[in-house]
């Protein structure tokens, strides 16, 4: 009997769960369809017909996790003005380095990278692409509150400025995590000194 859409994506999730699991314990080389199948109580079968290979399936992942991400952003960010949105994503480009679930499975797919060369394209897809910031700058940019030439260049600048050293030093254990009181005042700091960069009459 066939499933309904509903189980279908029940199901769907289940392994993604799962799979999430193993990928964060095991590491990309360590981690199997067959023990992500045993763990999902799902057939080897059904994940290579769902998700392909094992490369195909974190990509999954990691475009799940950066929609949950830019959903976020998109409650939070209310009013619509440079400084409020910029700095709602700030606070979740810092939230997500900050050893989260998925910076997590960014560093197992980069880790991956020497026995799967299609990942380095899915990361190159996933972590370097900013397209929500570029179209939110671009918004901005025609509604006469920013100036600029690049929108995608300029998103690339904001993220970078909103990550600084903080990724170094996590991965080094120069620190464990950034506390949330260092999260707010850097968004906060990163976010006036962009806005009076490419917005100098606000």
């Amino acid at each position: 009997m066939a499933m309904s859409s509903e189980e279908r994506e029940k199901r769907r999730r289940e392994i993604l769960a799962a799979a999430k699991d193993v990928f964060l314990e095991k590491g990309f080389a360590g981690a199997s369809l067959m023990e992500i199948a045993g763990r999902a109580h799902a057939s080897k079968e059904t994940l290579y017909a769902w998700f392909g290979n094992k490369t195909q399936l974190i990509s999954v992942l990691l475009e799940e996790g950066m929609k949950e991400l830019g959903a976020r952003v998109s409650s939070q960010a209310t009013d619509g003005t440079p400084e409020t949105v910029l700095q709602v994503i700030a606070v979740e480009v810092l939230h997500m380095i900050n050893l989260s679930p998925l910076m997590r499975l960014f560093n197992v797919a980069g880790a991956g990278v020497g026995s799967s060369p299609e990942l380095r394209e899915i990361l190159k897809q996933r972590a370097l692409n900013h397209s929500g910031v570029a179209s939110f700058l671009a918004s901005c940019r025609e509604r006469g509150l920013m100036k600029f030439d690049d929108p995608v260049q300029m998103a690339s600048i904001f993220v970078s400025m909103v990550q600084a050293e903080y990724p170094a030093k996590l991965s080094l254990g120069v620190i464990d995590r950034i506390s949330d009181a260092e999260i707010e005042a850097h968004a906060k700091l990163v976010t006036e000194m962009f806005v009076k960069a490419v917005a100098p009459d606000r």
